[in-house]
C-alpha cells in the first residue's frame, strides 16, 4: 500500500510547477486570457497583456498587491 501511495504521489508531482517568486518592486503585465469583457472584441486583434504593474506587497505565493504603473 505504502509503494502505491508513493507511486501516485510521484506521478502527480510530475505536473506540478513551481510557484513563482513574487518580490516587492517587481514590474509585471496581467494576462487577459480568462477575464470577461462586456463588448468583446474579435480575440485575435485583443492585446493578450494589459497593464504595466508594479508589485506593491505580497501577501502569499498566489496573492500580491498591485499599483498601476503610470
Amino acid at each position: 500500500m505504502k509503494r502505491v501511495q508513493r507511486k501516485i504521489k510521484q506521478q502527480a508531482k510530475k505536473g506540478q510547477k513551481k510557484a513563482k517568486v513574487w518580490k516587492r518592486d517587481n514590474k509585471v503585465m496581467i494576462s487577459i486570457k480568462d477575464l470577461v469583457f462586456k463588448e468583446r472584441q474579435v480575440r485575435k486583434l485583443t492585446e493578450r497583456y494589459i497593464g504595466s504593474y508594479i508589485i506593491k506587497g505580497v501577501m502569499s505565493a498566489n496573492v500580491v498587491i498591485l499599483r498601476l504603473l503610470i
